[in-house]
């Protein structure tokens, strides 16, 4: 699959409201850096979800330009999504 096809994927589960679903598809994208840039829009949805799982998916694919984007959500107006941030900045 292509960035923009597993992003998709990303947003469907994120829109299926289904969290486990969610969770199982944000695992299997876990160490794609490539995703970055196509994940990068989603850290100012105007969804707070889309927003929190972003940011998980981020926590998961790691590496130092995932932690500088995940800082940068520090300041978000959502709380869980600061929560998440903070935890997968760590």
């Amino acid at each position: 699959m292509t960035e923009p096809d597993l992003v998709q994927a990303l947003l469907s589960a994120v829109a299926s409201r289904d969290d486990v679903a969610t969770e199982a598809t944000v695992q299997a994208l876990a160490g794609r850096r490539s995703l970055l840039p196509a994940l990068r829009p989603l850290l100012t949805d105007a969804d707070p979800d889309r927003r929190w799982w972003a940011v998980r998916t981020l926590a998961l694919i790691g590496g130092a330009d995932a932690a500088r984007l995940l800082v940068e959500r520090l300041a978000d107006e959502n709380e869980p999504t600061r929560c998440a941030a903070a935890l997968g900045a760590l």
